[in-house]
Formats: C-alpha cells, structure tokens, sequence
C-alpha cells in the first residue's frame, strides 16, 4: 500500500478507551503517524497500550506484518502526561467520555486556542 501525503506530522489523541486506542494504533502502523496519546487515568494508558502490544503481536504471529513493523509502530507512540503533551501535534481527535474532560463544552478548543497558545 502506498503512503498516502496528508501533512500531518504528529497526531494528538486525548482518551485511551478502545476507541483512543484504535486510532493510535492504526495511525502509528497503517499511517507511520508518530501519535501522542493522553488519558487522566494512569490505568487506562497501561491498558490500552498493553491491548495495542497485543494486537501487533498478533498480527506478527498470523503474518500479517513483520516484527520490525510492529516494533516501528509502537516506537510511534508516545504518552503524554499532561494536555500541554499535546501542544505541538498538527491534529487532535478527543475520544473520551463527555465526563471525563467536558467534551461537550469545548475543551480541546479552549486548550488549544488559549493556553497552549497554539491557533
């Protein structure tokens, strides 16, 4: 499959739930996007990127893909433990509960306009 040219150099994802977890991961193979991931909850990081080891290893194991691909891959995803982690990525998808971090309301807008200090 070839690349595809898209300008985005980093990727923000904020929310680590399966659905966080998804986009980190299919960025980092199938885009070769280096994504940084952020979540309040320390375990729910730990869990996700546990769940993501175990899919490349299962992708590894039935041939889908070689072990260096996979290791590239997870060396594109960094965790962030702050918001301000996410200040200099060139696109940010917020996948999390609207409790969690008042998606409702604007958050990522608010951030990201005003204290990160990035338009």
């Amino acid at each position: 499959m070839a690349a595809v040219a898209h300008g985005i150099n980093t990727l923000g994802v904020l929310g680590a739930g399966q659905m966080g977890i998804g986009i980190t991961l299919v960025a980092a193979l199938r885009a070769k996007v280096p994504v940084q991931i952020y979540d309040k909850s320390s375990d729910q990081i730990t869990k996700g990127l546990a769940f993501v080891d175990k899919l490349l290893e299962k992708d590894v194991s039935k041939g889908r893909i070689q072990s260096d691909d996979a290791k590239d891959a997870r060396g594109r995803i960094q965790v962030v433990d702050s918001l301000q982690g996410l200040r200099d990525v060139d696109m940010a998808i917020e996948v999390s509960s609207d409790r969690a971090y008042d998606c409702g309301r604007g958050l990522l807008t608010r951030r990201f306009t005003g204290s990160l200090g990035k338009p």
